[in-house]
């Protein structure tokens, strides 16, 4: 029993705040001078990102923007605080353990609502125990660490020094492995003659060299996921997507490579192949977008100019005679099995020690 107010922090990256040009400049330029993702010292960076990348790309990511935007705002954010909600419903729902309660907000890398201001309302509840949890189940540099760096040095800020749990990965944390097999199970996925294609976010490849340990955690996750599914190792790959500059420096291989491959082992075998991002805990751009806009041409890509002629992209995800699907699988979002996992992360985070 903890006889102190505790407090849960969910980070993630973060959106910008509407799908325009203006509101994507400003994310970019936040995320982009990342000192664990910008490739220069800050100087020449923020010359070369605001002199030739950004007037062009700010232009080209708000159309994505706009095609994946929801009603109430950006899918990643929407999201995001729905799922806080539905683990503060967890701890409300019993306060044995917690007796003083447990207050649990969001907070993104850039963008709002921002980390200092989740904080802020943290320390105003009077918490005096915080659980920081990324929602990245692998951890990166990138991702991970930046996440962590900016909680500190908001926190030093503020001059607030609650006791912190930091949460670094759970990529092989039981529930969370469990979850996702299950929403591969629940999307149709037939373990006889269906493929699955993980597909992760990439990483420079500067970064593993420095001894980043993400391609293992990765690993990890899809050899746990397939044999809770009873996957066969010949009928499930593993690849990337996503890289931001030229593909010869990035993590490999890419998605958009191996799902032609799976289409035409799928075509000779009957099956379809199911794609599943599982180091994304919410479905964004990279999947709302990337997934039917690059992914499913690169799976046509794979078939043969006959099949190829039967099937537009668009047609991909239908069921087509004696022709494969490409069948994606969401990510967790804001769903009960996803606030399971945090919930559990939570707690043995603010139990430990």
């Amino acid at each position: 029993m903890i006889q102190e107010k505790t407090g849960v922090l969910l980070v993630n990256t973060g959106s910008p705040a509407a799908p325009t040009p203006q509101a994507v400049g400003a994310y970019l330029s936040e995320f982009l001078m990342d000192g664990a993702i910008r490739p220069l010292p800050a100087l020449p960076w923020w010359l070369i990102l605001h002199a030739c990348i950004l007037p062009c790309r700010k232009k080209t990511s708000a159309a994505k923007y706009r095609e994946v935007w929801l009603d109430k705002g950006s899918p990643l954010v929407v999201y995001a605080q729905s799922l806080s909600r539905g683990v503060q419903r967890m701890f409300d729902d019993d306060r044995a353990v917690f007796p003083e309660g447990c207050r649990v907000v969001c907070g993104m890398s850039y963008g709002d609502p921002s980390i200092r201001d989740a904080l802020e309302r943290l320390r105003q509840e009077g918490c005096q125990r915080l659980a920081v949890i990324p929602l990245y189940p692998q951890s990166a540099h990138s991702t991970t660490g930046s996440a962590l760096r900016r909680v500190r040095s908001c926190l030093k800020e503020m001059g607030w020094s609650p006791d912190v749990r930091e949460v670094e990965s759970y990529g092989s944390y039981q529930v969370y492995v469990d979850a996702i097999a299950s929403s591969v199970a629940a999307a149709g996925f037939n373990v006889a003659k269906d493929r699955v294609a993980f597909s992760f976010h990439s990483i420079p490849l500067t970064d593993v060299e420095a001894g980043d340990a993400y391609s293992s955690q990765v690993e990890a996750t899809c050899e746990d996921v397939a044999r809770l599914l009873g996957i066969p190792r010949e009928r499930w790959s593993l690849s990337y997507q996503s890289p931001f500059e030229d593909n010869r420096t990035w993590l490999g291989p890419f998605t958009t490579s191996r799902l032609g491959e799976l289409a035409r082992e799928a075509r000779q075998d009957g099956g379809d192949v199911y794609c599943i991002c599982p180091g994304f805990a919410f479905d964004c751009l990279e999947t709302l977008y990337d997934v039917p806009h690059e992914l499913a041409p690169a799976f046509l890509a794979g078939l043969s100019d006959a099949d190829r002629a039967d099937a537009e992209p668009a047609q991909l995800f239908e069921a087509r005679a004696l022709l494969p699907r490409l069948v994606y699988v969401p990510c967790l979002n804001d769903s009960h099995a996803h606030a399971r996992v945090v919930h559990g992360l939570a707690c043995q985070a603010l139990l430990a020690g």
